[in-house]
């Protein structure tokens, strides 16, 4: 009796259980599909904290899913980043979120980058959500904060302070410049520099702008018109021959240089008498050669420059006295004490350009006949040549790792036999093949051998030439060269080296071994 009342007991429990789940499912599908009816967010996540592990919670994540990708791919079609901040808002922790996150922060350095500013940079890095993007927006505003440090520096630098960032490259603070920094300081420099030349122009800054600036022609020549007027009246206040030298030197032919030419005549004049040697009169003649007074001064030089060139004893020395005083009984002794030196030199020399500036100079000379016979002996005399080449060279491999056969070279030798004259000449040529045609350097008109080959009296001297032609077009062609130059009396020098370049087993242009 009390074993049966049990199992009834049972039986009704769980009969009431089953009422209940299904009273609840009934529920639960009820605000499913009011839910569903509903078709918002919102009302489905309800739903969701009522019914977290219900039966139609899969149903409802997944209309959720659809929700959330319409709202995300309509703030990525807005692309604003009010639209993603929103996203984010709505949906915190979507799948979605680090596509959210990334538009956001691209969003966001594109806003910055419009401003650009740091303040703008600055308000967008606080804002970024990802380490990356922080990166890249701290990069922009480590440059913009270069900038504006630049910018101050070149707004507010001096002269100085700007010659001495553009020299030592570093700002104040130890950062070193870019390229495009340092010619942005060049710009700013050369700008302040003409300025203020402009404005009160001084030597010293009228001197750092040329000795800094020399590529911009129009103001330079107005910086050096400047330059040369203060520069003028700094020597017209105080005259002096450093000056007035540094002046002409520095001004050939510039505005004030006669001017200064005067101012300087007087005080080198009197300097030049009071040293009184050779060089100080020849100072003061390299300046002022027809002065009214270079006649007063060469007659002070000539006896100091004659003692002086008689102690030289040289035939530079005497050389030198004639150029200057051509005329005169010194002039007569020192040509008498030049005219054996001279001869002896192109003696030594035994040439015919040295025999003929001799008796260019002493037609009547005490050597005249010497010399006369010297080159009427020499215009005698030929270089004797010798020219030795094969006429014929065979196919052979190629000493060359990365030169193919057929390969040809051979050899020319150059000789002078006669022992008096040599001879020098240059070669020039092409290679034919066997229907024609001409080969030569590439964009060339003929191949060019090696520079001049100068061949001296009784010696001899080589050049050597290979080619190849992997297509055989060369075989049984021919190289052909013109040598020409000149001997040692200029007269002309031609001959030619032609050479069979012989392949016995070729098998034809365009063709290799064995096709």
């Amino acid at each position: 009796m009390g074993g049966n009342g049990l199992k009834v007991t049972r039986v009704v429990f769980a009969a009431v259980l089953i009422m209940m789940a299904s009273a609840a499912f009934a529920n639960e599908t009820s605000e499913y599909l009011q839910a569903i009816e509903s078709n918002t967010p919102e009302a489905l996540q309800a739903f969701l904290r009522k019914y977290p592990t219900g039966k139609l919670a899969s149903q409802v994540r997944s209309a959720l899913k659809e929700f959330e990708r319409k709202d995300f791919d309509e703030a990525k079609e807005q692309n604003t980043l009010e639209a993603c901040d929103e996203f984010l808002v709505k949906w915190p922790n979507s799948t979605l979120t680090s596509q959210a996150q990334k538009l956001c922060d691209e969003l966001l350095l594109k806003m910055a980058k419009k401003k650009d500013g740091a303040q703008a940079f600055q308000e967008a890095w606080l804002k970024a959500r990802s380490p990356i993007a922080k990166s890249r927006i701290q990069i922009q505003i480590n440059r913009l904060r270069r900038e504006e440090e630049l910018e101050q520096l070149l707004a507010s630098g001096s002269v100085d302070e700007l010659l001495a960032l553009s020299h030592q490259r570093r700002t104040p603070i130890g950062r070193l410049l870019s390229p495009q920094e340092i010619a942005k300081v060049n710009n700013r420099l050369e700008d302040v520099l003409f300025r203020q030349i402009k404005e009160e122009p001084t030597i010293d800054l009228c001197e750092k702008y040329l000795a800094r600036f020399r590529d911009t022609d129009e103001k330079k020549r107005e910086v050096e018109r400047h330059l040369q007027k203060l520069l003028y009246e700094k020597i017209k206040e105080q005259p002096t021959i450093a000056v007035c030298k540094e002046y002409l030197k520095r001004f050939e032919s510039g505005r004030y240089t006669t001017e200064v030419k005067k101012l300087l005549e007087p005080l080198l004049f009197e300097q030049v008498t009071d040293a009184n040697s050779v060089y100080a009169y020849e100072t003061y003649l390299d300046f002022f050669s027809e002065s009214f007074r270079s006649k007063d001064i060469k007659a002070r030089l000539e006896p100091l420059l004659y003692e002086q060139v008689k102690k030289e004893a040289t035939l530079e020395a005497y050389e030198k006295f004639l150029e200057t005083f051509s005329r005169g009984k010194e002039a007569e002794e020192i040509r008498g004490l030049l005219e054996p030196l001279l001869y002896q030199a192109a003696a030594e020399v035994d040439r015919v350009p040295e025999y003929e500036g001799y008796l260019k100079k002493f037609p009547s000379g005490v050597h005249a006949k010497e010399a006369r016979e010297r080159i009427k002996w020499w215009k005698s005399q030929k270089a004797v040549i010798e020219v030795d080449f094969p006429k014929v060279v065979e196919e052979s491999a190629s000493p060359y790792g990365n030169v193919s056969r057929p390969f040809w070279q051979w050899e020319i030798v150059f000789r002078e036999t006669g022992g008096v004259v040599g001879f020098k000449v240059k070669g020039k040529g092409a290679i034919y093949d066997l229907r024609g045609g001409k080969w030569t350097t590439t964009g060339e008109s003929h191949i060019s051998r090696a520079e001049d080959i100068v061949v001296e009296p009784g010696s001899t001297a080589k050049s050597s030439y290979w080619c190849s032609s992997t297509d055989h077009t060369f075989c049984n062609g021919r190289a052909v060269f013109i040598w020409e130059g000149e001997d040692d009396l200029g007269r002309r020098v031609r001959f030619e080296e032609r050479v069979l370049l012989k392949h016995t087993d070729c098998p034809g242009p365009g063709k290799k071994k064995g096709d």
